[in-house]
């Protein structure tokens, strides 16, 4: 039996750093470096100090103090003086990480000059792209996390994506056999090859595929998906994946623990809710900063984490919320917990961490008809511009889970149903950076990560001339 032509292996070292791509397309590399210094960095590319590719002999690529990638060719400093060697793009991002503005845009349909701004959403998706002249060029929506329509020339065209989320087919309504286009390409997003009209730049796993370079813009870092890695180092220390399983992923330029059919590679998804419909119906929610590892939970319950054997006289139950995780993450497993976790950016984890410190100085009691889990739960939300439509008067758990469900669910994920929110204990229902950690899993890790972030450090002394002096 003959094998077919177009198969494509792969081949790894021990530190996790694909050495071969071996097919229709291949790519050879070594790492002879990491005899001495182990830093995974590819022979014969050079790299700046901070591990940013600088030099991938294609392009040349330059970086500002906070590692986003401002500019592909020419001389360094030409897309804010405009002198010197002209570049072949140049990017602009805002206070959160987003690319807001670009130049370098190749097959300009819009206004000929390759120029583009774009506007965002709150969960960190382009919605707008528009030109020099500020005139709309295409506009994205979306359902919560999913991609459904790209609106360009007038027309809506909706968007067919495999379980990774990277868009295969697009075609309109009216007319879905016409002017559509489809988009096939391997395993780490090369060797994308579309048929039909160019109507989008958002490809592998829904990010935008730059044609000037052919990276991949995930947000914090770009991706080279013809090296089946990412041109600048993970800036997270600690993640999920490391603290369960860290044998593949130490390794901070692999995509996606190099199992790019199974996994994708989210540039954050930090927000966890935890629901139990066991007994009394409970909810709360964690909050976790990858950048930074910080993370804080906000639960209202008058016996905390689930203990309702005792509850007494809920309204006006003398209780103080809890800010973290559960000291017994047991307590997810015992109780039948659920939990929905959704995509923000680190800096909108942070704003709901930096909320939750605050209410934290001035937190109300518990009462069962005014200050309950929904309620609370519905506060720390709203600072991500997520509302819940409650104002009954119980405010319940299960309406809340119900909504929230509907908007942030992965449908995608087994046991998922369109018309009712379910909530099989263990089961996470979002989109979780690593999907082989269930329910159970995740609240043990917040509660690492919250140990870990809090314990205290050796203090930093100093001895000289017989005195010794220690930082606090």
């Amino acid at each position: 039996m003959t094998e077919p032509r177009t198969r494509t292996k792969y081949v790894y070292d021990r530190f996790g750093n694909r050495w071969q791509q071996n097919g229709p397309y291949t790519f050879t590399a070594s790492f002879t470096g990491n005899n001495t210094a182990n830093n995974n960095r590819m022979d014969g590319y050079s790299y700046d100090a901070a591990g940013n590719l600088l030099y991938d002999t294609s392009h040349y690529y330059f970086y500002d103090a906070e590692n986003h990638l401002i500019q592909v060719d020419g001389t360094l400093g030409y897309c804010t003086a405009d002198t010197g060697t002209a570049a072949t793009a140049c990017y602009v991002y805002d206070a959160e990480g987003h690319r807001v503005h670009r130049t370098g845009v190749i097959t300009d349909t819009c206004d000929g000059t390759g120029k583009r701004d774009y506007v965002f959403d709150l969960a960190g998706n382009w919605v707008g792209e528009y030109s020099s002249n500020g005139n709309g060029c295409k506009s994205e929506i979306y359902a919560g996390s999913r991609h459904l329509v790209t609106y360009a020339g007038g027309t809506p065209l909706f968007i067919h994506s495999d379980w990774l989320g990277t868009v295969r087919l697009r075609n309109n309504a009216t007319y879905p056999t016409y002017n559509f286009q489809t988009c096939t390409s391997l395993p780490f997003g090369d060797a994308l090859t579309c048929a039909g009209a160019s109507q989008s730049t958002l490809h592998f796993t829904g990010k935008e595929r730059d044609a000037e370079s052919g990276l991949d813009n995930f947000g914090a870092r770009f991706d080279s998906s013809s090296m089946g890695r990412f041109m600048s180092p993970d800036p997270i220390n600690l993640t999920a994946r490391r603290l369960v399983n860290p044998s593949n992923t130490l390794n901070k330029y692999a995509y996606a623990a190099n199992n790019p059919i199974k996994y994708v590679d989210p540039n954050g998804k930090d927000i966890t809710i935890f629901y139990s419909n066991t007994g009394f119906s409970h909810i709360y929610f964690t909050a976790f900063n990858q950048a930074t590892g910080e993370v804080r939970s906000l639960d209202s319950n008058p016996q905390m984490r689930g203990f309702w054997s005792d509850v007494g006289t809920l309204s006006g139950s003398s209780s103080t919320p809890n800010f973290a995780p559960p000291k017994d993450p047991s307590i997810i497993s015992t109780d039948n917990y659920a939990s929905l976790t959704i995509r923000t950016s680190p800096e909108e984890a942070q704003r709901v961490i930096e909320w939750i410190d605050q209410y934290e100085k001035h937190a109300a009691d518990y009462n069962f008809y005014s200050n309950n889990c929904t309620t609370v739960c519905a506060q720390g939300l709203q600072v991500l511009g997520i509302k819940l439509d409650l104002g009954g008067i119980l405010d319940d758990p299960d309406d809340a889970w119900d909504q929230l469900f509907d908007t942030f669910a992965n449908p995608n994920v087994t046991g998922f149903h369109p018309w009712h929110a379910p909530a099989q204990p263990g089961k996470e229902y979002g989109f979780q950076r690593y999907p082989e950690i269930n329910t159970n899993q995740l609240a043990d890790l917040y509660f690492r990560l919250f140990l870990y972030q809090n314990q205290k450090r050796p203090r930093a002394c100093v001895e000289a001339a017989g005195v010794k002096t220690c930082e606090d």
